[in-house]
C-alpha cells in the first residue's frame, strides 16, 4: 500500500556518544492511500540542521542585533552535538577550541541557534505533509505501593478499548489469593461507574514474583499498543518510584523505557524535572506549586510520557485557579461530576489519608486493585471531555516539542524563526547572561498571525533523507486555518 502522508507526534534527541551518532527518533503516523494509518519510529541520524554567521566584511557592528539580513550571512550546517564546535569554527581564531554553545552564542555574528532542532525536523513534516492529522492517541498509568514498605505493588495502564493490570505475588498472598480474576470482575462491575471504557475495554490481569517484573510487564505492553501519550497524575512520584526500583534490582531504564524496536546503541532515558521554585523580583526563591511544574521524560519510544496534572493547569493558565486544587479527584469533580470521581467503598466510612490505603491494600487488595484501574480509566474519561491530550496540547505546541510547552518565550522563538526567515532575516542568538527565565502563561503572549499566505522565498535546506526535502513555508499557522484544512482521521 502506497504511503501518502507522513505524521510527526514527537521526536526524542539521543546526543552523540563513543556508542551511537548523533540521532533523532521521531515518532510518525503513516497514512496510507486507503486511509489506513500505522505508528512507526523514523531515527534520523547526523541530521544537520542550519545555522548563520554574518559575512566578514559585514561584521561592523560591536553589539548584539535582533535579527539580520539574509544576504548579509552565510548559512552552514551542523549535527545537534557538533553545533558548539562548528559555530566556533566558522567565527575564527578568537573561539579557537570552543566547544560549547554558551562560549559562542554571545557573539555578535551568530543567527539562528536558538530554534530547537526538534521543531525545525516537525516544520518539515508539517510543511511537505499539511493536510494529515489524527486525534492523539492516550493511555493512562497509575501506580500503588505499600506504605510501609514502599514497595510497589500494582500497575494499571488504560486506554479507550483495553485495561491491563499487573500485581505483584506478595501483594495477593497476604490474602491467599491466588487466582483473582473471577473477583476482579466481579468487582469491577459492581464499582465502576457506567462508562464507555467499563462497557467496552477487554480486561487483562496478570501475576508476577516482584515489583521490578511488574514494571518491565507494564512497560511491555506500552511498547505493544503504543500510544501517543502515557499520562500519569502527578509524574514525579509515579515515575521516581520505578526509577528506584530499577536503581534497586540494577536495571538501566534506557532498556526498558526505549521501545524495544530501536537499536541498543540509541537507547535513551532521561528523566527531566521542573523548577520547584522561582525567583521573586524581590530576590527572594518561593517554590512553584507541583501542578505548575513541567517535566519530561527523553526515552526513545512510540509514547511521549507527560503529567496530565500538569498539562490540565497549563492548557488553562490563563483562567482562575481550580477552587480545590488540582487532586485528581477534584478535577474529576469539577469536571466531570460526582459520578466520575475516584472509587468509594464502604470501608471508606472508618479510615481516611495514609491509614484508607494502609488498610485496604492489606484487608481488601482487590478492591484497592479497582481504585488503581479506575485512577487510570477517570483519566481518559475526563480526556474524552477536555480533549486536552487528544487534541488541543498538539494545536498549542504548534511546531514546538511538548519540552517546552510550559515557556511561552520558547515557542515564540520557534515560531519566529520561520516567520522571520520568510521575510529574508534571520534572528540572533540571545546572549548567554539572562535574568531567569520567568514562567509566563498562554495568555500573556499574543502572537500576530499573518492574515494571507506569505509567498515563498525559495529557501531549503540540505540534508541527508530525501524524502523530508522542503521549502520554508508559513512560520506560523493560524489555528482556524490550519483545522480548517487539517483530514482528520
Amino acid at each position: 500500500m502506497e504511503i501518502v502522508g507522513r505524521e510527526c507526534k514527537h521526536i526524542t534527541k539521543i546526543p552523540e556518544s563513543e556508542r551511537n551518532p548523533d540521532a533523532f527518533v521521531i515518532k510518525e503516523v503513516l497514512h496510507y492511500e486507503d486511509g489506513s494509518t500505522k505508528p512507526n519510529l523514523k531515527v534520523l541520524t547526523n541530521f544537520k540542521r542550519p545555522f548563520y554567521i554574518t559575512k566578514e566584511h559585514y561584521r561592523r557592528n560591536k553589539q548584539k542585533k535582533e535579527s539580520e539580513e539574509l544576504d548579509r550571512l552565510n548559512v552552514h550546517y551542523s549535527t545537534d552535538s557538533q553545533l558548539g564546535r562548528n559555530i566556533a569554527i566558522r567565527l575564527g581564531s578568537m573561539y579557537v577550541g570552543k566547544t560549547n554553545i554558551r562560549d559562542v552564542r554571545d557573539s555578535p555574528y551568530v543567527y539562528g541557534i536558538d530554534v530547537s532542532t526538534k521543531a525545525i525536523i516537525k516544520k518539515k513534516y508539517m510543511d511537505k505533509y499539511p493536510d494529515f492529522s489524527t486525534p492523539n492517541t492516550v493511555a493512562a498509568l497509575d501506580i500503588e505501593n505499600d506504605v510501609t514498605t514502599e514497595e510497589i505493588t500494582v500497575i494499571s495502564l488504560v486506554m479507550n478499548d483495553k485495561i491491563y493490570t499487573v500485581m505483584t505475588e506478595k501483594f495477593l498472598a497476604q490474602k491467599g489469593i491466588t487466582n483473582p480474576k473471577e473477583k476482579l470482575d466481579y468487582l469491577f462491575e459492581k464499582y465502576v461507574p457506567d462508562s464507555d471504557i467499563k462497557n467496552n475495554a477487554s480486561r487483562t490481569y496478570e501475576v508476577v514474583p516482584n515489583e521490578m517484573d511488574a514494571i518491565r510487564a507494564v512497560l511491555k505492553v506500552s511498547h505493544e499498543w503504543k500510544p501517543d501519550f502515557i499520562a500519569i497524575w502527578n509524574i514525579t512520584y509515579d515515575i521516581n518510584f520505578m526509577l528506584n526500583v530499577c536503581k534497586k534490582y540494577g536495571v538501566d531504564p534506557k532498556d526498558i523505557f526505549s521501545s524495544p524496536e530501536v537499536p541498543k546503541q540509541l537507547r535513551y532515558f532521561k528523566f527531566k524535572e521542573g523548577m520547584k521554585q522561582k525567583l521573586t523580583e524581590s530576590g527572594k526563591y518561593t517554590p512553584i506549586n507541583v501542578e505548575e511544574q513541567w517535566h519530561y521524560i527523553e526515552t526513545p519510544s512510540y509514547s511521549y510520557w507527560i503529567d496530565a496534572m500538569s498539562a490540565h493547569r497549563f492548557i488553562r493558565v490563563g483562567g482562575k485557579s481550580v477552587p480545590g486544587g488540582y487532586s485528581l479527584d477534584n478535577i474529576l469533580e469539577q469536571e466531570l461530576g460526582d459520578k466520575f470521581k475516584k472509587l468509594k467503598f464502604e470501608e471508606d466510612i472508618r479510615y481516611k489519608g495514609i491509614e484508607w490505603h494502609k488498610y485496604m491494600s492489606k484487608e481488601h487488595p482487590l478492591k484497592y486493585v479497582i481504585y488503581n484501574i479506575w485512577d487510570c480509566a477517570s483519566m481518559i474519561e475526563l480526556d474524552k471531555k477536555t480533549k486536552d491530550l487528544s487534541h488541543v496540547l498538539s494545536l498549542l505546541s504548534g511546531i514546538s516539542p511538548y519540552d517546552i510547552f510550559n515557556s511561552g518565550p520558547k515557542k515564540i522563538i520557534d515560531s519566529m524563526h520561520f516567520f522571520y526567515l520568510e521575510r529574508d532575516r534571520v534572528l540572533a542568538a540571545k546572549p548567554t547572561v539572562q535574568p531567569e527565565d520567568k514562567l509566563l502563561g498562554l495568555e500573556n503572549w499574543i502572537v500576530l498571525l499573518p492574515a494571507h499566505r506569505i509567498k515563498n522565498k525559495g529557501l531549503q535546506f540540505i540534508e541527508e533523507d530525501p524524502a523530508l526535502h522542503t521549502n520554508i513555508r508559513e512560520a506560523v499557522y493560524d489555528a482556524d486555518k490550519k483545522l480548517s484544512r487539517t483530514k482528520v482521521i
